[in-house]
């Protein structure tokens, strides 16, 4: 990747239908950009990126509305709204603005409604400053809109492993994409390399895009916390079953083509399925067994020491 003098980070949002979620973001992330900029020091240009993934008119209009007040008080850097044509789903969003939208050396993926805490911007281009990077991991806490924090970190501050040890670890935290952000040529090489090796890309993606950096470049894990992902209402809740037990394992599989062995793939599946036997014995229990009494089991067995 050719990085010039001053490298270029897009932050690309996509959004479906949240259109306060959205301008709540872009808010925050004004007064982020706005305050690094401020600083002549600055080794980055910054852009900011809004696809819309055809909401209705009146939440994408609200968008439009809200975000041009924002351009109206600071000049310094480019926001951009689009719109699709068509609901493309998430990972279809998150390639177009990929290949129409963003133009710079890096690109950050947020999330409309996850949660981003003061100097989470400063933190990202302190991590790429230096030798190229391909990738950065961040740490990040999961809350839930009605019981709040649910999950205090993705991984422990000494896990500083490589993404498939952090993987085996601590599960499928790389499918949270805005706790990671790309070289866009090495995020274009992924969705070429999966496309000609495995077919078109799936909502688990953002798995295998992690995978794939760790094996062709550099990767930089951050541990400290500075994202919240929201996990109750999530795009893909209808799915999510069939992510868990289907889509994720076969991203696993996918492994021994990019470059690990064939044995450690497997074992990795293996490993994959031990650490969510809970959920799995779960997911069957409820076939035969109310949700309610299965939900209490599963809170007994968790607090069980």
């Amino acid at each position: 990747m050719n990085i010039g003098i001053k490298p270029k980070l897009d932050i690309c949002i996509p959004t479906f239908q949240r259109p306060h979620e959205c301008v709540r973001q872009v808010v925050f992330l004004y007064e982020e950009i706005k305050c690094l900029l401020s600083n002549d020091d600055c080794a980055f240009e910054i852009n900011l990126y809004i696809r819309d993934n055809h909401s209705d008119n009146k939440n994408y209009l609200y968008i439009v509305h809200e975000v041009e007040k924002i351009k109206q008080g600071f000049d310094s850097f480019l926001i951009s709204i689009n719109r699709n044509n068509a609901n493309l789903g998430l990972v279809g969003n998150i390639q177009k603005m990929l290949q129409e939208d963003s133009l710079g050396d890096y690109v950050w993926f947020v999330g409309d409604d996850d949660i981003l805490h003061q100097g989470v911007l400063n933190n990202i281009i302190n991590g790429l400053s230096g030798e190229k990077k391909d990738l950065i991991f961040m740490n990040y806490n999961c809350i839930h809109k009605d019981f709040g924090l649910v999950k205090a970190k993705a991984f422990s501050e000494k896990e500083n492993f490589n993404i498939i040890e952090l993987f085996n670890k601590n599960d499928a935290i790389m499918m949270f994409i805005t706790s990671c952000v790309y070289s866009r040529e090495m995020l274009l090489s992924a969705f070429s390399f999966h496309e000609k090796n495995h077919g078109p890309v799936e909502i688990t993606f953002p798995l295998y895009s992690a995978f794939y950096c760790s094996f062709n470049g550099i990767v930089k894990i951050i541990p400290e916390i500075f994202i919240s992902d929201v996990v109750s209402g999530i795009s893909w809740e209808s799915v999510y079953n069939r992510v868990r037990l289907i889509l994720v394992p076969r991203e696993i599989l996918k492994l021994k083509v990019i470059g690990y062995s064939t044995c450690k793939t497997y074992l990795c599946v293996i490993n994959y399925y031990v650490k969510n036997y809970r959920y799995i014995i779960g997911v069957f229990l409820r076939l035969f067994v109310p949700s309610k009494i299965v939900n209490k089991i599963s809170r007994y067995l968790k607090a069980a020491p």
